[in-house]
């Protein structure tokens, strides 16, 4: 009798753990669900996060790094010694967005330049809230836009 409350006491025990850490997984993997379009609106770089820890630029950095996705599924942007065009693929409903095509000038830009050239190709899911931009390459590493103010020049 004892050995048969032990073993249901085992089972309900890892039952509760696994449902708690299936909660836990469900809030890590998915993104905020995008409330805004990211289409059309230049994007304009507030932190770099890798690995958790932000890279929070210099005065004037907001002005040098942007992003704009086009309607046609091409982007623009520019950081401060070098321009970007390409190509993405967005899926609105999982939050999704991959660079498929990247071309740059090939300026070696120091001390972002790198860390936000690496990250934006590796891309693959994205969040939007209140003209607020993450795009993420995985859970430690993403990049953090605001919406262009016009009224800040």
């Amino acid at each position: 009798m004892k050995t048969a409350k032990i073993i249901g006491f085992f089972i309900l025990s890892t039952l509760f753990y696994f449902s708690c850490e299936s909660e836990k997984l469900k809030e890590i993997e998915e993104p905020d669900v995008p409330t805004q379009d990211i289409v059309n609106i230049k994007w304009v770089v507030k932190s770099i996060v890798e690995n958790g820890v932000a890279n929070i630029p210099e005065e004037g950095f907001e002005t040098s790094y942007w992003i704009v996705f086009n309607s046609d599924t091409t982007f623009t942007g520019r950081t401060r010694t070098n321009d970007w065009m390409g190509k993405y693929e967005k899926i609105d409903s999982l939050a999704t967005i991959h660079i498929t095509q990247l071309v740059s000038t090939q300026v070696i830009e120091f001390p972002y330049g790198f860390s936000y050239y690496n990250s934006f190709k590796n891309i693959n899911s994205f969040s939007c809230q209140k003209d607020t931009l993450k795009l993420y390459c995985n859970e430690t590493d993403y990049l953090l836009f605001n919406a262009y103010d016009h009224e800040k020049e």
